[in-house]
């Protein structure tokens, strides 16, 4: 669960209001309680706000994204009073290391105007990274207790979901991305007068985040991509499309191989299987683990505390003045969403699809 606190809070959380008397301090403002450790109401608030909880008008809705928050935020502390128990810390360098992966790639001075918009300090952004280490290195030691996957188990997975299925026609490509149409005419030109290579046109032009790889794609089927893509699969190889227009600009393409359509093997389809089976498995893992912290450590919840905060969230859209972009609040701290992925990196600027490997999960349409 995430502590930062937009700037749009903090009229709501000074109409929460502190107490006269301090001694209504508990009833007033602790949500939760974790064994000794205390959940409060401004956790919540910070949280539902960055989830754009105020959008949502149906106040049965509002009140299950809230229960849905503080069940993550309880999960959270008890994985981290496990790890406590059984020893396990991160070194300051480790804390340094990811802090400092966190900052990088942000434009000079942007990261610090994102703190100071969400009223954090760098002091309390290396204890949400420390927290973080913690309960990661901590649920690494756990799931690597889920059982292993065996060859028979892989087997039966392909007889049961793969064994009859076909691989559709999948293409390799590159592609070059330009902004406007002028720009792709004159670049089009200069590869069909052979002035230029394709993969050197790519790494020169090309405004998407693969030019650096001279434009490649990868392997991908229809559907993989958006449509202005399919263009790839009425080509021959080697041969260069005219401009194709998208949402992300104008893009020529250059095939490069086909692979025709054909059944699906246990060779081809192995590594997949075996990553899904070993989700599945941490998964259950996972669900386990917390099932057995909360059965052995004290858990109660305010629901009157949590109704008020739902009820004391506004209703109208915040100003977008006042709201942080989404990926940029991810960037300095993400959220625990899965119990089992690391700590991602600070994302790229969002440019064009980059097709996927044959066996790796087709990436999502754009809209």
């Amino acid at each position: 669960m995430s502590v930062l606190r937009p700037i749009a809070l903090v009229l709501l959380a000074a109409a929460v209001g502190c107490p006269a008397d301090p001694r209504d301090q508990e009833k007033t403002h602790v949500l939760a309680r974790v064994g000794d450790v205390e959940i409060k109401d401004s956790a919540l608030i910070t949280a539902l706000a960055q989830r754009g909880t105020a959008r949502i008008t149906d106040p049965e809705q509002r009140l299950a994204v809230a229960t849905t928050v503080i069940d993550a935020a309880v999960d959270e502390e008890l994985l981290l009073l496990a790890a406590g128990k059984s020893g396990i810390t991160v070194r300051d360098d480790e804390v340094e290391r990811e802090l400092r992966a966190r900052t990088d790639g942000y434009p000079p001075g942007t990261f610090q105007r994102l703190l100071n918009a969400e009223q954090l300090t760098i002091a309390g952004l290396r204890d949400k990274v420390k927290r973080r280490l913690v309960q990661d290195a901590f649920l690494r030691a756990r799931l690597a207790e889920a059982q292993p996957i065996t060859e028979a188990d892989l087997r039966a997975r392909f007889d049961a979901t793969l064994k009859d299925k076909k691989v559709p026609e999948q293409v390799h490509a590159r592609q070059i991305l330009l902004k406007t149409s002028e720009e792709a005419a004159h670049v089009l030109a200069e590869l069909r007068a052979r002035k230029i290579g394709f993969e050197a046109a790519a790494q020169q032009y090309s405004a998407a985040p693969d030019a650096e790889d001279g434009g490649d794609l990868g392997w991908f089927a229809k559907g993989d991509m958006p449509d202005a893509f399919d263009v790839c699969f009425n080509l021959e190889n080697n041969t260069v499309s005219d401009a194709v227009g998208s949402s992300y600009g104008f893009h020529i393409f250059q095939l490069l191989d086909r692979r025709l359509e054909r059944p699906e093997t246990f060779e081809g389809a192995r590594a997949r299987l075996e990553e899904e089976l070993m989700r599945e498995r941490q998964t259950e893992q996972f669900a386990k683990l917390v099932a057995e912290l909360r059965a052995a450590t004290p858990v109660t919840v305010n629901r009157e505390v949590l109704a008020r905060v739902v009820e004391l969230l506004p209703t109208a859209p915040l100003e977008p003045s006042l709201v942080m972009p989404e990926d940029a609040t991810a960037r300095a701290l993400d959220s625990h969403e899965s119990a089992i992925d690391p700590v991602p990196e600070v994302p790229k600027a969002d440019k064009a699809p980059r097709a996927r490997d044959a066996d790796q999960p087709a990436p999502e349409a754009a809209p």
